[in-house]
């Protein structure tokens, strides 16, 4: 796909740095795990590729936001976006687990790890999951408003 890259920690921070330095304001990441199970538990894993990127870009470039993708396809061994139960997404399920992975971004740094879709009441219940907390510090975002230019960090 044109304009999307995977990219280590180290080249991110080079990248991400040049970017601001040229005016960008932000940057969305998509995390590439090194493992994947059937449940995707890298998403929400501490030092998972997106939260580990999220803390160095906070540390190195704090000023530039930073947008998360919140998704289960790529985490998981089957790559479809959720919990599976005889072929088909159980949406429940897959509820708690795009809230583990938004909860985790959030605590990172990120500053809007934006909402999923393609799994029904996914808007309601992920902001919910991040407001008891309080971590967020700006927003989220619906995937229309995340923009189209995506990368993606291995």
């Amino acid at each position: 796909m044109p304009g999307v890259a995977q990219t280590s920690p180290d080249e991110l921070i080079r990248d991400a740095t040049a970017a601001a330095s040229a005016g960008i304001g932000g940057v969305i990441l998509f995390g590439i795990p090194d493992t994947k199970d059937d449940v995707g538990s890298e998403a929400w894993a501490e030092n998972g590729a997106v939260q580990t990127a999220v803390r160095l870009l906070k540390k190195d470039v704090p000023d530039l936001v930073v947008i998360t993708d919140v998704c289960m396809c790529e985490y998981t061994s089957h790559g479809h976006c959720g919990v599976l139960e005889n072929g088909e997404v159980i949406n429940d399920a897959t509820l708690e687990l795009l809230s583990r992975a938004s909860l985790s971004h959030a605590e990172a740094g990120a500053d809007m790890p934006p909402l999923v879709e393609g799994v029904e009441n996914a808007p309601p219940l992920v902001p919910r999951t991040l407001d008891v907390p309080r971590v967020l510090k700006r927003s989220t975002a619906t995937p229309a408003s995340a923009g189209s230019r995506q990368a993606a960090l291995r």
